[in-house]
């Protein structure tokens, strides 16, 4: 029956059908519109196949697309980490301004330019009307959809709005608040299914989404094991950015590291499948609630500089020259002398 439902291409009598069946289950029908969205996933899996391995090499190659270049792929989930008031709902909303203004880079890149669903639980309306002002939102900007209310449960008002707006970003804060009331724990694995069967309607809209969760407080944990809960949470997801107070000696106590509340300072770490990972130096500018790139860890300001410009040349280069360029190809268009070959 809700096959059936489904493949009606009549909105009216599609309707009329689901007032039927209501008292014929005992079911209102928001409920049986939620097992239609159930069930429209659970049929939409795509068909197995099977490829010999000369046929998956000779298959075309295709091209990563970024929302963050390097950081946040097109159709893809990160978990972004921290401990309470370490600053991750103010970085996501930075991501959304940038990406639905396009008047800003993001921690130094050239993002996206596209629409943002803002999915925020955690937070009053008063509040986050406040944030999203502080960081230069204005009533003009069409580009960003707002659900301040919403639960792992109503996949169907998700999958709805993603039809309707086409986000390029979804960005949910956060895991603890859209979960609330679930039977499952946090710390069992079957709870990473919330996160896939997310992760699999957000890929069939390419829409990229940002996943707002806590920080494991234990002082054991390193890494990705940081994140709270099951692993499987962190598996479920294509990277995870970590975001980190800077510690400091103790003035009082040479022994003990501690953080100040007021420095603006912090290092983000992305780990990803695809990539061998970064951390950068990041900094809070509380004029406009941005965050602002200082570099690599572990490289100078100018290496980072010159790093930089390199890029943009190298993309200048390969966007003049739409065929297949080799490295020393690329080199030579660039102009640049042997030696100065090895940072590039």
């Amino acid at each position: 029956e809700l096959l059936g439902l489904l493949q009606m291409e009549d909105a009216v009598e599609r309707c009329r059908q689901i007032a039927l069946l209501a008292p014929k289950y005992s079911m209102g029908a928001g409920t049986i519109k939620e097992a239609m969205a159930a069930m429209k996933q659970r049929t939409q899996a795509p068909k197995a196949e099977v490829l010999a391995l000369d046929d998956l090499f000779s298959s075309e190659t295709e091209a990563m697309d970024w929302v963050v270049p390097g950081l946040l792929p097109v159709g893809e989930t990160v978990l972004l980490c921290a401990l309470p008031k370490a600053g991750k709902s103010k970085l996501a909303v930075d991501l959304s301004f940038c990406v639905a203004t396009g008047e800003s880079r993001f921690l130094g890149q050239e993002t996206k330019h596209g629409k943002v669903l803002l999915i925020a639980p955690d937070a009053s309306k008063q509040s986050l009307k406040h944030e999203l002002a502080r960081r230069g939102f204005r009533i003009s900007d069409k580009n960003l959809h707002i659900i301040p209310r919403w639960s792992i449960d109503q996949m169907a008002v998700l999958e709805a709005e993603l039809e309707n707006f086409r986000p390029d970003l979804v960005v949910i804060d956060s895991l603890k608040k859209i979960t609330a009331g679930k039977e499952i724990s946090e710390n069992s694995a079957e709870f990473a299914d919330n996160i896939i069967a997310l992760n699999d309607m957000l890929t069939r809209y390419r829409a990229a989404g940002i996943l707002v969760h806590h920080a494991n407080k234990g002082a054991d944990a390193i890494g990705v094991e940081r994140a709270r809960g099951s692993t499987a949470i962190v598996g479920a997801c294509w990277g995870v950015w970590m975001l980190d107070r800077i510690p400091k000696p103790d003035p009082n106590n040479a022994k003990r590291m501690i953080v100040d509340p007021k420095d603006p300072k912090r290092i983000l770490t992305a780990t990803s499948r695809d990539s061998e990972g970064t951390t950068l130096n990041i900094e809070f500018n509380a004029e406009n609630n941005s965050w602002e790139f200082m570099g690599e860890v572990g490289i100078e300001e100018p290496e980072a500089r010159q790093q930089q410009s390199h890029r943009e040349r190298i993309m200048n280069v390969l966007l003049a020259n739409p065929k297949e360029l080799s490295g020393p190809e690329i080199m030579e268009l660039l102009g640049v002398t042997r030696e100065q070959r090895g940072t590039i």
